[in-house]
């Protein structure tokens, strides 16, 4: 383990050297105001970035019936809509459209059924857009109430990847080679955005499985992009300090470093709420609640938990008690037992990561199969 943990410092280091080390401010958001010429549009302004790369542009939502706000002019390839918390609105749908190429795209439909998400602040996630210049976004509620203070950031996460040297783009191998990750400089994590220390639980206890909620329609080249704007959006715009998954995994089948800390630590993510302490957060890029999970995908599931379960002597196929709290679910200092490998709505009051990540039984059992196969066990 002492020489697979300094594979992946080493490429952690690489990112900090790159892009300067030390911690820095974010790029001002550029609130937009309505504009003279119709309601709800608004003519964007981003502040440039040299070193960071990633950019954010804030949208107003107005309206009366609905919130409707229309942005040109700018480049972007991921939209986030929030809102001020309100406790008793849990059901409001959101639709987003955007233009490429002078071609409005069909309409990209998400709800949000849940609590905040952070303090202050609720909305249902990302979404992943590609690249575009203009946006459209319509939110409604079935019961007419509408949420306050609503805006849509928008995320250009740049093209910084070719700045790191191809060494540190190189997946490491960890536990025996039961696991090849693409550390953070693999996707360009820029340090200017981390806001905060890496805490260590004394072992992983059991692996919390998620979705990104974005979309399942992005190319390979596409995910370091993807992950730079999760990066952005987590750690800046819902003041989460660093990205909350402590891995992510595409569809492709390749598991990628998130949380800052090292993966072959017990690194203690920000992924579920109550939970994360003793836990590995791992979310798959897409959306599940319709899609089946790649066969790719759902392999490098299986190694990812093999490897932080069996390094510490955790069985994938036990259940595990875990006194927990405060959940959207559970009360503070609760006992909980669930299975070592549980889907995020088992630790709260979610749908993630959806209907389709039905395939955890046979993921027990294969990760199960990888510990023995690998000789993993013990811290």
């Amino acid at each position: 383990m002492r020489h697979h943990r300094k594979t992946l410092a080493g490429v952690i280091a690489a990112t900090a050297a790159l892009a300067g080390g030390a911690l820095a401010p974010g790029p001002a958001t550029a609130a937009l105001a309505a504009g003279a010429s119709a309601p709800g549009r608004a003519t964007a302004a981003t502040t440039p970035t040299t070193q960071k790369d990633t950019t954010s542009t804030t949208l107003s939502l107005h309206g009366t019936t609905q919130l409707h706000a229309t942005s040109e002019n700018v480049d972007f390839a991921a939209v986030g809509v929030s809102w001020r918390h309100d406790p008793q609105l849990t059901d409001v749908h959101i639709k987003v459209r955007v233009k490429k190429k002078n071609h409005w795209s069909k309409w990209t439909t998400t709800e949000f059924h849940g609590r905040a998400k952070r303090a202050g602040r609720a909305g249902p996630g990302l979404i992943w857009t590609g690249d575009a210049t203009a946006v459209e976004t319509v939110l409604t509620s079935p019961n007419n109430r509408l949420p306050t203070d609503v805006t849509a950031d928008l995320i250009n996460p740049g093209t910084t990847t070719a700045l790191f040297p191809k060494m540190a783009r190189q997946p490491a191998s960890l536990g025996n080679g039961v696991v090849r990750i693409f550390g953070r400089a693999a996707w360009g994590a820029s340090p200017a955005y981390l806001r905060t220390t890496p805490r260590y639980a004394p072992r992983v206890r059991a692996v919390v499985v998620h979705h990104t909620a974005t979309t399942n329609n992005y190319d390979a080249d596409d995910v370091p992009r993807i992950l730079r704007s999760i990066y952005y959006y987590m750690s800046v715009t819902e003041r989460y300090g660093d990205i909350g998954y402590n891995a992510l995994i595409d569809k492709y089948g390749r598991i990628w470093e998130g949380r800052a800390g090292g993966l072959d630590r017990p690194t203690i993510g920000m992924h579920a709420g109550g939970f994360n302490t003793g836990t590995a957060g791992v979310a798959l890029i897409g959306d599940y609640d319709h899609t089946p999970v790649s066969a790719a995908a759902r392999e490098a599931l299986a190694r990812f938990a093999a490897y932080k379960l069996g390094t510490s002597g955790t069985d994938p196929r036990a259940t595990q008690t875990l006194d927990v709290g405060p959940s959207t679910r559970y009360r503070q200092r609760t006992a909980v037992r669930v299975p070592a490998i549980v889907p995020h709505q088992a630790t709260s009051t979610t749908a993630c990561p959806g209907e389709r990540l039905d395939v955890l039984p046979a993921v027990r059992a294969r990760a199960d199969a990888l510990v023995d196969q690998y000789h993993l066990g013990g811290a």
